[in-house]
C-alpha cells in the first residue's frame, strides 16, 4: 500500500488530498481511515482489481466508487498499418511539435472544459467541470515549464484538431493525455488511439510500445483503442470519500 500526500491538489481543487494505492493483496483497517480522516479532505482509494475485500470495506465506509481505470498497451509492430481509417486519415496527419510559450499556449486557445467531461472531477459534484479544466491546466503547465512532459498537436487537412502530452523511458511511450477538440467536428475520435503511432512514424523515434490509461467514464473513447486493438492489461477501481469534518 502507497499513500501520496497530494500537495499540489490545494491548487487544483482546494483540498487537502491524499491518494492510497491498495495492491492486490492489502488490507484496510478503520484504524488507517481514522488516520486519513484526521489529516485529509478528499481521500481517493485506487484499488488493483480483484481486491473485493478492499471494495466492501470501503463502501461500508463512506467511499463511493467514481470510475474504473484501465491500463492500456500496444507494441509499435502490432499497430495496423492496413486499417482503412488508419490509411484514410495518414495522408492528410501534420504533427507540430510545442517548443515556445506560444506553442504551448495554442492549445489552451482550442481545449474547453468540456473535453474532460468524463474525468471524475467533472462528474463529482462536488466539483464539477471548471475545477476539473483547472487541474489539467495546472497539470499540463507544470509539465511543460519543467520539462517532464512533450507535447504536440494535430492538424488534419490544414486545421487544428486536438493534441498529445507524452513521456518516453527508453523505448516505452507513456501517453499522459490527449484529446480532439470539440469543435473540430470531423468524427476524429480514433485519433486518440492511433495519432501516437503516426507521429512515432513521421519521427522515426525508436518506440518498442505504447502504454496509457483510459477511464471508463469515456464511453466514447473505449471503441477507439478497441478498434485499434490495445491490449487491457489492468483494472483499478477508484473510490473517493470527501470529509468535511476539517
Amino acid at each position: 500500500m502507497k499513500i501520496t500526500d497530494c500537495i499540489w491538489e490545494l491548487a487544483n481543487i482546494g483540498k487537502k488530498t491524499a491518494e492510497i494505492i491498495v495492491e492486490k493483496d492489502d488490507i484496510l483497517d478503520r484504524q488507517l481511515l481514522r488516520e486519513l480522516d484526521s489529516q485529509y479532505e478528499y481521500q481517493v482509494m485506487k484499488v488493483t482489481s480483484g481486491n473485493i475485500s478492499a471494495n466492501f470495506f470501503l463502501e461500508e465506509n463512506g467511499f463511493r466508487l467514481i470510475e474504473t481505470q484501465i491500463a492500456i498497451e500496444l507494441k509499435y509492430t502490432d499497430f495496423d498499418w492496413t486499417d482503412p481509417l488508419v490509411k484514410y486519415i495518414e495522408p492528410d496527419m501534420v504533427f507540430l511539435d510545442v517548443r515556445t510559450k506560444e506553442d504551448f499556449e495554442s492549445i489552451f486557445e482550442r481545449m474547453t472544459p468540456e473535453m474532460f467531461i468524463s474525468d471524475r472531477i467533472a462528474t463529482d459534484p462536488y466539483f464539477g467541470l471548471d475545477f476539473s479544466y483547472r487541474r489539467y491546466y495546472n497539470w499540463m503547465r507544470t509539465a511543460f515549464e519543467n520539462h517532464t512532459a512533450s507535447f504536440f498537436q494535430m492538424k488534419y487537412k490544414n486545421e487544428l484538431i486536438g493534441f498529445s502530452m507524452y513521456r518516453i523511458t527508453g523505448t516505452v511511450w507513456h501517453g499522459d493525455l490527449g484529446g480532439v477538440y470539440p469543435y473540430s467536428g470531423k468524427g476524429l475520435g480514433l485519433l486518440t488511439a492511433c495519432a501516437p503511432f503516426l507521429y512515432i512514424k513521421q519521427r522515426g523515434m525508436k518506440i518498442t510500445k505504447l502504454v496509457s490509461a483510459i477511464s471508463s467514464n469515456n464511453g466514447p473513447v473505449l471503441p477507439a483503442f478497441n478498434h485499434c486493438h490495445y491490449n487491457f492489461k489492468k483494472f483499478i477501481q477508484v473510490f473517493i470519500k470527501h470529509n468535511d469534518s476539517i
